[in-house]
């Protein structure tokens, strides 16, 4: 009995750590701050106070990313990823720190498909060999 007890536990406490696909419910109404995005040419962090936000309401996605305004539609799929509308935005200069961290934002949410999962808190898009990492705000 001790060890079936033990077992539960165990694959209560793992299956806190996994992340989960969103659903449509889970991100309505909410609003996300990028706190990493995850490039294979490394690691770009937001620098500044006003950082990168993403906000779902219904079928419409909308942010900015440190520079520019966008807003389109997202709607969920069956496996869990979120099917981006061609985004409309603004086209602001952006001076060098954000232009980077801009361009690798609006190109992964450009990929019009991106796979998304939810935890604890973090919300993580990934779009081919980028990953943006969102923490809710």
């Amino acid at each position: 009995m001790t060890q079936l007890l033990f077992a539960l536990c165990l694959a209560l406490a793992l299956g806190a750590c996994v992340r989960l696909p969103v659903s449509t419910a889970s991100l309505d109404g909410t609003e996300w701050t990028l706190q990493v995005a995850e490039t294979p040419k490394g690691a770009l962090a937001p620098e500044t106070d006003a950082p990168p936000l993403l906000r779902f309401e219904g079928d419409q996605v909308a942010g900015s990313d440190g520079c520019n305004q966008f807003s389109g539609t997202a709607q969920m799929t069956d496996e869990g990823s979120i099917a981006v509308g061609p985004l409309a935005s603004t086209k602001r200069a952006c001076p060098p720190p954000f232009a980077a961290l801009s361009e690798v934002l609006l190109s992964a949410l450009a990929e019009r498909t991106v796979r998304a999962e939810q935890s604890d808190g973090i919300l993580r898009l990934t779009s081919g060999d980028t990953v943006l990492v969102y923490g809710r705000r």
